[in-house]
């Protein structure tokens, strides 16, 4: 009878522990975005990968001034229009406590308009461009990251089940010492 009981909290325990990270996980929610030209693109995501739909997206400056808000699309992506000074803090809060904030540093753009150039103001503009052109290479790999981190593997919930037996078989040997004492 007690070995039954056990048994149906041994399977018990394994199988919430299957089915829990998943849902632990599902509700925290993530900020991405960039600046390419004089627009702000970005998405909201949760842990997984998933992204937030219809959700509420601020857009706030230097000194935490509200610039815009917009709500995501379909695909949980957003597009503002580059306003006042960076860096940026866009911002969502989709309730319960479930908030996340991204910051976007200033970036330097190269003066198309001057006719001369000092040796001093070439160097910081092929160092602009040079910059802009590794950022638009590096953002869809830094997404990829983002996203892998985030995702809960096979062999992480094997993790999980494997030490919730090591814990019941902790507890049966020592159950069955003081038995035996």
């Amino acid at each position: 009878m007690v070995k039954n009981f056990f048994i149906k909290l041994l399977f018990l325990t394994i199988l919430l522990s299957i089915i829990s990270p998943s849902t632990a996980f599902a509700h925290k929610v993530k900020v991405f975005a960039f600046i390419e030209a004089d627009e702000i693109y970005g998405y909201v995501y949760f842990s997984g990968g998933r992204r937030a739909k219809e959700v509420l997206v601020s857009l706030r400056d230097s000194s935490g001034k509200a610039i815009k808000e917009l709500k995501t699309n379909e695909k949980g992506e957003f597009r503002f229009s580059k306003t006042g000074t960076p860096p940026y803090k866009i911002s969502t809060d989709i309730g319960d406590g479930h908030a996340a904030e991204y910051v976007l540093g200033e970036t330097i753009t190269l003066d198309k308009n001057k006719d001369t150039f000092s040796e001093k103001q070439v160097a910081q503009d092929l160092k602009s461009v040079v910059e802009k052109a590794v950022a638009n290479q590096v953002t869809p790999l830094r997404v990829q990251l983002k996203a892998y981190e985030e995702k809960i593997r096979v062999r992480d919930i094997i993790g999980a089940i494997g030490y919730i037996l090591g814990l019941f078989g902790l507890f049966f040997f020592l159950k069955a010492g003081a038995r035996n004492k």
